[in-house]
Parts: structure tokens; C-alpha cells; sequence
């Protein structure tokens, strides 16, 4: 991106998360962020911003605010933690030698020191790399799947399900080629309780998916329970997971011996 669509460079602190240990470090950094929105979803408008202390090829990305002015500081925090939570769950998804690979974005949190927030404190974004190509929402988190109905996007979503025997299951799918972003997990919670931030409809928006999911080719060779046996949604019994072994936790941790779900 053009340097006259930018602000002065700033200093930044950067948030980072590290799935494995379930730890965030910080890092002071020099960030440069674009005075005015490029694009807006329904709940964020989103801004260039070049991260100055980053390798050249690394520099230009994406600076996602909250557009409700009193939305707390941890939603961006929780949102890189989910996400890193789907990279996980692609890598697994991956393991199964799909025809088509996939992959999640690594994001992390920016605070501005010197900008001040709606609702106090210093202005927070969610960052990451900037993806060049056409952008394609394949799905949401309430049913909606696009006319195309990509094959590899509809099984990853239906395999979490599985994996995770019925506690989670991933939506939302979006970004460019086979690189995607801003994910949602659904928890097999009450509906409100919001384990996965705003987005997470519980066990609505497991239903949802259920309700507009077909099985495609995929979701056959990778053995996944057809979709007439999710549970409704107001029961809470978990489906068993892929090779018949129930998980026993509901939010995901990768440890070195694979995944736990609390």
C-alpha cells in the first residue's frame, strides 16, 4: 500500500498468543494505520496498517476495530485465541491427506498507546497479514452457505464437529484461495453464554449449520457421522468423535500429544 494513505509511524505494543503453552507475550513495536476504513463487516471496519517493525515482506496488514463503541478490550483477544484454536484444527483436519489443504491466518492484538478508545482506555485492534486475491465468504455463523458451497470449506466445518465429539464446531469460513480468516466457533453451550465471543451461537448455531449442511464426497472419505445425527438443540449429548473416542473438554488446547477439550 501507497505510504501517503498512511498515518505518521506510531509506536504499538503487540499482543501475541502461543496456542502450545496457552501464554500471550508483548513486544513494543512502530506501526503505521491508515486514517480511513477500506472495507466493514457487520461488526468491524477494517484498516490498512503496516507494521514497520516487521521483515519488508511482511509489513502490510490489516487493523480490524470494533464498531460497537463499548466493546471490551478482551473480545480481541479472544477472537486470536479462536482463531489460532482453527489453524490447529485445520492442521489436524490436514493430517487426513484432504485433496485440498487449508489454513488459518496467525492474528495477534495491537494496542495504540497514543489513541484512546470510545469507551476508555487505548484503542485495541485485531491484526493480521494482509491477504491479496479475491475474498470469498464461503459460509456464516447461522446456516448461510454460499451458492458455490465449496466442499473442503463445508467437511472442515462438519469434521470439527466430529473431532471434538459434538462440543465445537467451526464456521464462519471465509478468506482468499485456501487461506481463511475471521472463523467462529460454536460451543455446545447454552445459548448466550458466548464461550467464543459475541459470534458463538451455542447450540443454535450448531443446529443452523446441521439444518443447510450437505454431506459432500469429502465428508465420506474422511468417515465423518451424517449430518441427521447432530443432537437437537436442546439437548447437550456430545457425538462421538472420529475413530469412536469421545473428548472430554470443551475449549481446545494443542498439547504436544495432541488436542484436549475443556
Amino acid at each position: 500500500m501507497s505510504s501517503q494513505w498512511l498515518d505518521a509511524p506510531e509506536p504499538a505494543i503487540k499482543h501475541e498468543y502461543n496456542l502450545i503453552t496457552g501464554i500471550w507475550s508483548t513486544k513494543d513495536v512502530t506501526v503505521a494505520l491508515s486514517a480511513c476504513p477500506f472495507q466493514q463487516g457487520t461488526m468491524r471496519v477494517v484498516h490498512h496498517l503496516r507494521d514497520c517493525s516487521a521483515p519488508l515482506h511482511q509489513q502490510e496488514c490489516v487493523a480490524k476495530f470494533a464498531k460497537n463503541p463499548n466493546e471490551g478490550r478482551q473480545t480481541y483477544f479472544t477472537e486470536v485465541e479462536m482463531q489460532a484454536k482453527c489453524k490447529a484444527l485445520s492442521t489436524e483436519f490436514n493430517n487426513r491427506k484432504v485433496c485440498k489443504r487449508i489454513d488459518f491466518i496467525v492474528a495477534c492484538v495491537v494496542e495504540f498507546p497514543r489513541r484512546r478508545a470510545p469507551n476508555g482506555g487505548p484503542l485495541m485492534a485485531g491484526v493480521e497479514p494482509f491477504l491479496n486475491g479475491k475474498y470469498v465468504k464461503h459460509s456464516n455463523n447461522y446456516g448461510y452457505v454460499a451458492p458455490e458451497n465449496d466442499a473442503t470449506a463445508a467437511a472442515f466445518s462438519h469434521f470439527t464437529y466430529c473431532l471434538s465429539s459434538g462440543k465445537l464446531l467451526v464456521c464462519d469460513i471465509q478468506g482468499v484461495g485456501e487461506m481463511f480468516t475471521d472463523p467462529q466457533i460454536h460451543s455446545n453451550e447454552p445459548n448466550g453464554v458466548f464461550r467464543f465471543g459475541q459470534g458463538d451461537m451455542g447450540l443454535d448455531g450448531i443446529q443452523k449449520f446441521f439444518n443447510t449442511h450437505q454431506c459432500n464426497s469429502l465428508c465420506t472419505a474422511l468417515r465423518l457421522a451424517p449430518n441427521n445425527v447432530a443432537p437437537p438443540a436442546t439437548t447437550r449429548r456430545p457425538l462421538m468423535a472420529l475413530n469412536g473416542v469421545p473428548s472430554r473438554r470443551l475449549s481446545l488446547k494443542l498439547k504436544p500429544s495432541g488436542f484436549v477439550f475443556e
